[in-house]
Formats: C-alpha cells, sequence, structure tokens
C-alpha cells in the first residue's frame, strides 16, 4: 500500500513538473509574441508618421510653388542636393523631410516634386508630379478666380506713362530680350504711336489722382511696327499689362484707338467705345463694350506664360 501512494505521488510530482514547464514555455512564447507585437506595432506607426512627414514636405513644395516660386531652388532627384529640408521645428522631435523640386523637360509648366520623410528609422518616398491649375493667363473668360500676379521684386513705378503729341515712342531693349517696367498709370493721346523692341511688361499699380488709370483715346496706336511706309499691327505676345496684385482699377479705350496686346486685371473694369479695337486678350472683372469697339481674342495669346511672380495654385497629376 505504501509502495502505490509514493508511486502514485511520484507520477504527480512529474506531471507538476512538466505542466511548469510548458507554463513557463508558453508565458515565455507569449511574452516574445507581445514583444513582436509591439515592436511591429511601432514599425508601422514610424512607417505611417514616414508618409504623413514625407506629405507635409510635398505641401510645403506646393506653398513654395505657388507664394514664392521665384525663391524656390530647382534640383533634380537623387544626383543634387534637396531643394530644401526642414526637421523637428517643423514636424516634430525624430521626424524631418527633404524635398527636391525640378522642372519637366517635356512639358517646362510643370514641376516633379520628390519628398523623403524620416520618422524614427523609417523613410518614406513619396514623388508627385504637379501642374498649374490654370495653364496660360489668357485662356479665355472673365472675373476675379484668377491667380495673382505680383509686380517683379525691387522694379519701381517710374510715374505716368504719357504718349502723346502724333509722335513714335519706343519701349524695351535693343537686343530683343523681354523688358519689364512699372507706372502708376498710362494715358496715350493725339495719334501716338508705341513701338516695341521686343516682349514688353508693364505693371500698372493704379494713380491716386488719375481715372481711369489706363487711358487710351485720340486714334493712339499701341504696339504698331513700321512695314515700308505704313504702320501695321505688331505681335500681340510682345505687349502685356499685368494689375498687380488685388488692384482695382479702370481702363478706358475710346475714338479710333488700337491695342495689339494683353491686359490682365482680374480686378478691373474695361470700358471701350468709338471705334476702338482690343487685338489679343484680356482678363477682367467686368467689361461694357459700346458703339462700334471690338475686342478680338487672338489665339497666339495662349503661348504667353506666367510671369515668375504669378501665385499659381498646382495639382497633383501623379502620385507614387
Amino acid at each position: 500500500m505504501r509502495s502505490l501512494l509514493m508511486t502514485e505521488k511520484g507520477a504527480a510530482l512529474v506531471m507538476a513538473l512538466l505542466l511548469a514547464v510548458v507554463g513557463t514555455i508558453a508565458l515565455g512564447t507569449a511574452g516574445a509574441l507581445a514583444q513582436g507585437t509591439a515592436r511591429s506595432a511601432d514599425r508601422w506607426r514610424e512607417m505611417g508618421s514616414a508618409l504623413y512627414v514625407a506629405e507635409s514636405g510635398v505641401n510645403a513644395a506646393l506653398f513654395k510653388l505657388k507664394f514664392n516660386p521665384a525663391g524656390l531652388l530647382l534640383r533634380t532627384y537623387p544626383q543634387d542636393p534637396p531643394s530644401f529640408s526642414a526637421g523637428a521645428e517643423r514636424v516634430g522631435t525624430g521626424a524631418g523631410y527633404e524635398v527636391w523640386v525640378w522642372r519637366d523637360a517635356a512639358n517646362p509648366l510643370y514641376r516633379h516634386v520628390v519628398a523623403i520623410g524620416r520618422r524614427g528609422g523609417v523613410r518614406h518616398h513619396l514623388q508627385i508630379v504637379a501642374s498649374p491649375a490654370q495653364a496660360t493667363p489668357f485662356g479665355g473668360g472673365t472675373g476675379s478666380a484668377h491667380p495673382t500676379v505680383l509686380a517683379p521684386a525691387g522694379l519701381a513705378p517710374m510715374g505716368v506713362l504719357d504718349l502723346s503729341g502724333n509722335q513714335t515712342y519706343y519701349l524695351g531693349n535693343a537686343d530683343g530680350t523681354p523688358k519689364a517696367y512699372s507706372f502708376t498709370a498710362i494715358i496715350a493721346r493725339s495719334q501716338a504711336r508705341l513701338v516695341l523692341r521686343g516682349p514688353v511688361h508693364l505693371y500698372v499699380v493704379g494713380h491716386p489722382t488719375i481715372e481711369p488709370d489706363i487711358d487710351l483715346k485720340g486714334g493712339s496706336r499701341l504696339n504698331i511696327v513700321r512695314s515700308g511706309s505704313n504702320w501695321v499691327a505688331g505681335d500681340p505676345r510682345n505687349l502685356v499689362i499685368w494689375v498687380p496684385g488685388n488692384i482695382t482699377i479702370r481702363i478706358d479705350m475710346a475714338g479710333n484707338t488700337e491695342f495689339h496686346g494683353g491686359i490682365y486685371a482680374p480686378h478691373s473694369h474695361l470700358e471701350m467705345s468709338g471705334t476702338s479695337s482690343l487685338v489679343g486678350g484680356v482678363v477682367v472683372a467686368t467689361q461694357n463694350i459700346t458703339g462700334s469697339a471690338v475686342l478680338v481674342a487672338d489665339p497666339r495669346m495662349t503661348n504667353i506664360g506666367w510671369p515668375v511672380q504669378a501665385q499659381l495654385d498646382y495639382r497633383a497629376r501623379d502620385y507614387r
């Protein structure tokens, strides 16, 4: 009887030891699995955070393309250093991004953007192709929902551009390269003639006492060229008037005035009367055309590009 009890106790002890060993192994395995799961969760968290950081870099690039395109360094990934970067001060401790922006070889309006975001030990590569929502200034339509154009930095107004007295006036660079001017107002009278030596951009900022700010009358002819003994229309792409920012002015054309070019004044009013003619392109908030005045859209104006100071909205065409 005593031997039987000893045998049963020994078997119970062995079973208890076995259960203890199995339990220890199970707990160890569960702990290892828990640690692995935690590490995996941390890894996934960092991957998601790195993606968000990269997206922040892309958004920063789109912001710079709109509001500071002149100050944005165009650099190609991966051979160049980044166009700009940011660290913890912008995207938090342990995070940062580097961004490259460069011009598309086939379409100069497009921009390639690569952003590499990092969080902890994880990096995420994000690339888009961005294009302006409005490709050209004179794509048609009126109203104030147009990109804002700013005058070039350091281009101070030269006062009033006064064209009068049946005389010929010249603007532009002698070598035919583009030239920009800034004036408070433009007045043309008495069959005055404006001849351009090359592409000319006139920024009109408005005059505190002159109304209308652009006043073209009296048979004045803007952007004409000599052809033998006659004066004929010049290429309208060579003359563009920009009214920068949110400035509102009044533009009047009357009599038998000719204007060959573009007027970009999305917050302003255009008044045409008599036999005046405007051939080129116009973007204004409102317009009133009476009498025999004519406004003719020239398809060549769609080739006019945005000045570098235009605040363009870019949209992503390709996201990967």
